[in-house]
C-alpha cells in the first residue's frame, strides 16, 4: 500500500510530497520503503500542486484500480475501485480551499492539523489535530532501527539528508519537546512530508480498501 505525505508550502516554504510504501501489515515491524520524495519550486500555486499530486497517485502502479464483479442476485457485472493508497496532507494553516482542490479529485485522504505540545492526536470530522512530536516520533524510530527503508537515487537525496540532520529535538524551558530545522536558513518540508507518510503507515495495522 502506497503512503503519500503531502507538506504545503506556506509563504516562503517549499511544498514537498513523499511516496513510502509498506506490504507487510501482519508485522507491527514491516519494512517501510520511501521510494520518492521531491519538492516544488518556490511559489509554485497550490492549484498546480494538487493537480500535480493526484497524477502522480493516478500513476502509481496498481494505486487505483478498476474491476468488474458479479453479485449473486444480478444478471450484470458491477464495477468497484480498489483504492491502495493513502494521501496524508499537512492541513496547517493553509485553509479548506487547498484541501478541496485535492478532495475534487475524489482521491483517498487524511488531514492532518500539527500542534504543539505533547498530548495525544485527536479527530474532528475529517481532520487530525496531531503534535508535532507525535508525528515525528515514528520517523525517527523507523530511521534509528533500520525499519524505514529509504532508496539513495531519489531526487534532491543530499538536501534531504542534510534536512534530517539539522531536523533536532528541543527541550523547552517547561519541560516540553519540539522539533524543528536548526538551521538559520533551513527548510524541513521534505521531512515533515517524509513524517506524515511514516506516521500514518506505522499506524495502520491492516491492509484495507476503500473509502
Amino acid at each position: 500500500m502506497y503512503f503519500i505525505g503531502l507538506d504545503l508550502g506556506k509563504s516562503n516554504d517549499y511544498s514537498a510530497v513523499c511516496i513510502a510504501q509498506r506490504t507487510d501489515f501482519d508485522n507491527p515491524k514491516g519494512a517501510i520503503e520511501v521510494n520518492n520524495v521531491d519538492r516544488f519550486p518556490l511559489g509554485t500555486p497550490y492549484t498546480k500542486v494538487a493537480q500535480h499530486v493526484g497524477d502522480l497517485i493516478r500513476r502509481l502502479p496498481d494505486a487505483i484500480v478498476e474491476r468488474e464483479y458479479w453479485p449473486m442476485d444480478k444478471e450484470i457485472p458491477r464495477k468497484e475501485v480498489i483504492h491502495d493508497y493513502m494521501l496524508i496532507v499537512d492541513a496547517t494553516g493553509v485553509g479548506n480551499a487547498v484541501v478541496e482542490l485535492l478532495r475534487a479529485q475524489r482521491l483517498r485522504m487524511d488531514e492532518v492539523v500539527i500542534t504543539s505540545g505533547v498530548g495525544q492526536d485527536r479527530s474532528e470530522g475529517s481532520r487530525t489535530y496531531l503534535p508535532k512530536v507525535q508525528l515525528i516520533s515514528p520517523l525517527r524510530v523507523a530511521f534509528e532501527s533500520g525499519r524505514l527503508k529509504i532508496a539513495t537515487q531519489i531526487p534532491h537525496w543530499r538536501q534531504i539528508e542534510s534536512e534530517l540532520m539539522d531536523f533536532d529535538e528541543e527541550i523547552s524551558g517547561s519541560g516540553a519537546p519540539s522539533y524543528g530545522n536548526r538551521s538559520a536558513n533551513g527548510h524541513d518540508d521534505m521531512v515533515l512530508a517524509m513524517a506524515l507518510a511514516v506516521w500514518k503507515a506505522d499506524k495502520m495495522r491492516k491492509f484495507h480498501y476503500g473509502f
